[in-house]
């Protein structure tokens, strides 16, 4: 076989480990009308614009969100949305329960573990004496 070309061949590896979303935050204590963050977050980078939906469900009408909707672009791993909790008569203790979704908006091939479901989270609500 001496002198003879060989062909190149081209390899394509494919990661067969599918992406995460983790969703950060512990119990916390608030203050009435002051506010607090959840953490979203890519176990990889993406290569392109991905859309998380952060489902809150807040079981009361104790809290506000400006936004349940983050972008990542492309190399960023890490979000947050700020939850802001309501004016409370006494000290209140309210779970936030949350479910998270993962709209593939890019022609990336990346693949998120599906469904993606995060835990709840325990927040107590100080009343503030006027």
């Amino acid at each position: 076989y001496t002198g003879m070309n060989v062909d190149d061949v081209t390899v394509q590896v494919l990661d067969d480990e599918a992406s995460q979303v983790v969703v950060g935050t512990t119990g916390v204590t608030v203050n009435e009308g002051g506010s607090f963050t959840y953490t979203i977050s890519l176990t990889d980078e993406p290569s392109a614009d991905e859309t998380v939906t952060v489902d809150l469900n807040f079981n009361t009408g104790d809290f506000t969100s400006t936004e349940t909707t983050v972008t990542f672009t492309a190399g960023d791993t890490s979000e947050e949305i700020t939850i802001t909790a309501r004016n409370v008569t006494a000290d209140a203790v309210r779970t936030i329960s949350y479910t998270v979704t993962v709209t593939d908006t890019s022609e990336d091939d990346q693949v998120y573990e599906e469904p993606v479901t995060a835990t709840s989270t325990t927040v107590t609500v100080k009343n503030v004496p006027e």
